[in-house]
């Protein structure tokens, strides 16, 4: 997927997805240990699928569950 990713974006896309990448994994850190999981199973099925790049059919569902598990709730 990296390949993939520096191919198509650039030295510059391939930077901003690292970070990208990072920022998700620290903050599903910070929110619990069931969204890390998550976070990591949405990650290693994406490295031979490219689903978290394809919102049609099961990408949605993925990317979905990868938004729950990255943001945080709001307090009211």
């Amino acid at each position: 997927i990296f390949i993939m990713i520096l191919e198509e974006t650039g030295l510059f896309g391939f930077l901003f997805f690292l970070l990208w990448t990072f920022y998700s994994i620290v903050c599903s850190i910070k929110k619990n240990i069931t969204s890390f999981m998550i976070i990591l199973m949405i990650y290693g099925l994406n490295m031979g699928e490219a689903i978290l790049f394809s919102p049609g059919g099961p990408g949605l569902i993925f990317i979905i569950y990868f938004t729950l598990a990255v943001a945080k709730p709001k307090l009211i």
